[in-house]
């Protein structure tokens, strides 16, 4: 019926009362929560609806269901596996019936009689006293046993016995000739249709007694078993079908979706209670956050929220403050990293150490509000010990100081006690102590005094952090610039120390009666070998030496030079009071080994040692007078003999005493000998695998009989293809001779030929 306009609004409307089902749900519901004491303190207590609420118990009952099906469903392991286990049941079952049949016929049988009742059940023979063998004739199946000795017993098989309980599908027996036997539970298996079964054929062609197979009849697929009975001659077979053997895993898989449809049922109510209780609060909390994304930090809350979602509402707010406070200190800090920025690029620029020091001081007054009188003192150390140099005035009343001078503490007014702290920045009073460290040791203290505040703020302190940082980067910039300048300069000088130890070197061979060759290469730029030999036209000896002083680079090379000088001043002085004519060469070569360690005494203060080898060869006699301070040995080849013949030290390397005596001996050559001189570095250097040249190779090659030239080129050849691009360890310095020059002995033929004594010489 329809009402006039004006009827709903005179009459209240009555409110409908909720259907008796929704009704009693809600209400228990309510029990329940309020049986937990938390119904009254949630909120979903005003948002539970019948739909919610039919969710709920529909989920509850289905996790309940589903937990009560998996509990009796506790022996779900029928796989394909436990069917093979059934057939093995089946059969000690069969076994056991076996057994304890009764003996219906008890027959006496020997010898052929024997053999003609087993042919007549188409058994191979009777069976034993522990086996009993099962037969068929026509369509019945005979048991038989043996009783005793000759008497065996025959029961009738009764083919209704259900042996085989609890198997879904066919089973039947066969014996182990595949002769079908019979068939049970209903099975369509008879004996005409045995031997073309899918699942029997395996078990015929393999004659095999037990196995597991499966097969396909076109429309179901089939899991087939067969077990022969122990003590018997009955195979069992077991066949059950695919789907039969699947209905746990089904049944299982409709309770894991039964559990699953509850939890997700579950999840769905869950969140629909949280999504309404906490949207309209979260909203609010979400506008907040982008509000505070924003740059805006004054927010407020007009929600009431629970006691959780206040707690979130309260540090949202007090997180806005703190935003807003840490943003002013953001820019601050910007403004600071602008300012120390220009500060560093100012003093990179600066000309020296003091006027960095003082630009800085200047451009800290400015930006820190400092007192226009302000002081600033520096106190510096020593960057290689730390140890206090002085102080330095640099800004005195406001004023920068015209000259600068360093004084010591005492006069400045300073206890270093007083300042010394491992911090970086502190105060002492109204004075900024900034300190910048070289690692662990002080390398300069900067005093500001005249700051208006007694303590720093935060961001002044961070500040003058910042700017200590920046001076010890100058600083440092500075020490380097000051290192490189000194590097450079000592590569000059070690430049000319290399051109000067070159010029020193022999620069030609002197024509001569007698082959030589050499090789000299030195481990650094400045070497400690020394290499010398000379040859005057108005005499016939050649004299040679190689010198060797401990270690090498520019110490080791200054001893050589003091050591050539010496040598050099010796013989000149010798030329010119012609005591060369005079003495002998072996009173010659002592005078000389004993100048030339009184000078090595000398400069070395037996610190540095020098190990040297003296020659003197005739070359019309081939006369050869050696002395050697504890060098390697003189390695003298006797064509002759084919053999090398390392002659020994006659003395102590020079340095270490001025008392000291050194012999001298004498060698006779014979034509076609050769005798070389070397220091360690020769057999000591090594390749980045330790790879050496072996003293039977050198010594080898010094025997090979060519000229010295090739003999020099093979052997560094060799040595450096050992050693590779791995840096010297030692200098290597090598000196061959061989007497005669116009004579080279053909190893093979040991016989001479003559050779142009010009391209020798050159």
């Amino acid at each position: 019926m329809n009402l006039p306009a004006g009827a709903n609004a005179e009459k209240p409307e009555t409110p409908q009362k909720p259907a008796n089902g929704e009704k009693l749900t809600n209400k228990a519901l309510f029990r329940f929560f309020d049986f937990l004491s938390l119904w009254d303190r949630s909120s979903l207590k005003s948002r539970l609806s019948f739909t919610q609420t039919f969710i709920l118990i529909i989920s509850i009952v289905a996790l309940l269901v589903t937990g009560i099906s998996l509990y009796r469903s506790d022996k779900l392991s029928y796989v394909y596996e436990n069917h093979y286990l059934k057939t093995s049941a089946v059969a000690t079952r069969l076994k056991l019936y076996f057994a304890n049949l009764p003996h219906q016929k008890v027959i006496r049988v020997k010898g052929t009689e024997e053999t003609k009742l087993a042919e007549e059940f188409g058994l191979p023979q009777m069976p034993a006293e522990d086996q009993v063998f099962v037969g068929r004739k026509k369509d019945k199946v005979y048991v038989f046993g043996r009783e005793s000795g000759e008497t065996v017993w025959q029961t009738e098989l009764d083919q209704k016995v259900q042996l085989f309980e609890g198997i879904d599908g066919k089973s039947y027996i066969a014996n182990s000739f595949g002769a079908f036997l019979s068939s049970y539970d209903n099975s369509d298996v008879n004996a005409e249709n045995f031997s073309a079964r899918p699942g029997t054929k395996k078990f015929i062609k393999s004659g095999l007694r037990e196995g597991f197979t499966r097969y396909t009849d076109g429309k179901v697929e089939w899991i087939i078993s067969f077990r022969e009975i122990p003590g018997t001659n009955v195979i069992v077979f077991v066949e059950t079908s695919l789907a039969s053997l699947n209905a746990p895993i089904r049944k299982f898989a409709g309770l894991a979706g039964m559990l699953a449809l509850g939890l997700v049922g579950m999840v769905i109510l869950v969140t629909d209670f949280l999504l309404l209780g906490l949207l309209k609060p979260l909203r609010e909390i979400v506008n907040a956050m982008f509000k505070v994304s924003a740059g805006h930090y004054d927010i407020t809350f007009n929600v009431k929220f629970d006691e959780e979602l206040n707690f979130v509402a309260r540090g949202l707010q007090q997180m806005a403050k703190r935003l807003q406070i840490r943003e002013a200190e953001l820019k601050q800090i910007s403004a600071n990293l602008e300012f120390v920025m220009k500060v560093t690029k100012d003093m990179s620029l600066a000309a020296n150490r003091d006027d960095c020091i003082q630009l800085f001081v200047n451009q800290t007054r400015q930006f820190v509000r400092f007192k226009m009188n302000m002081d600033a003192i520096g106190v510096l150390f020593d960057i290689a010990t730390g140890e206090c140099k002085g102080a330095i005035d640099y800004v005195t009343s406001g004023v920068r100081v015209p000259e600068l001078k360093t004084i010591p503490l005492e006069e400045a007014g300073l206890a270093l006690e007083d300042i010394s702290s491992p911090e970086n920045i502190s105060m002492i009073d109204h004075t900024i102590v900034m300190r910048v460290f070289n690692g662990e040791k002080p390398k300069l203290f900067l005093l500001l005094d005249g700051f208006p505040e007694e303590t720093l703020t935060t961001t002044e302190r961070h500040l003058m952090t910042l700017l200590c940082a920046s001076l010890g980067h100058a600083l440092v910039m500075f020490d380097f610039q000051e290192e490189r300048m000194a590097t450079a300069q000592f590569e000059n000088e070690l430049v000319t120390a290399q051109a000067v130890q070159t010029a020193l070197l022999p620069s030609s061979k002197p024509p001569m009666n007698a082959e030589l060759d050499f090789h000299y290469e030195a481990a650094s730029k400045c070497g400690g070998d020394w290499l010398f030999f000379d040859k005057r036209e108005t005499s016939p000896w050649l004299h040679g030496l190689v010198g060797d002083v401990t270690g090498h680079g520019v110490p080791a090379a200054i001893m050589t030079g003091v050591a050539y000088g010496a040598f050099m001043g010796a013989q000149n002085v010798m030329d010119i009071l012609r005591a060369g004519e005079k003495m002998g060469e072996t009173d010659r070569l002592e005078f000389m080994a004993q100048i030339l360690n009184r000078a090595i005494l000398s400069v070395g203060k037996s610190a540095r040692l020098m190990t040297m080898c003296l020659v003197s060869l005739n070359i019309d006699t081939g006369e050869l007078y050696y002395a050697s301070a504890g060098h390697t040995p003189l390695l003298w080849y006797k064509n002759k003999t084919k053999k090398i013949s390392p002659q020994t030290s006659t003395g102590n390397p020079l340095g270490v005493t001025a008392e000291r005596t050194i012999t001298v001996k004498k060698l006779q050559l014979e034509e076609g000998d050769l005798f070389a001189m070397y220091t360690d570095g020769l057999l000591e250097n090594h390749g980045p695998k330790n790879e050496m040249l072996s003293k039977r190779r050198f010594y080898d090659i010094l025997s090979s009989g060519r000229p010295v030239t090739e003999i020099r080129e093979q052997i560094m050849s060799e040595a450096k293809d050992l050693w590779k691009d791995e840096e010297y360890a030692d200098d290597v310095t090598m000196l061959i001779v061989r007497w005669p020059a116009a004579q080279i002995v053909d190893v093979g033929s040991n016989s001479t030929s003559d050779l142009n004594f010009a391209s020798l010489a050159g």
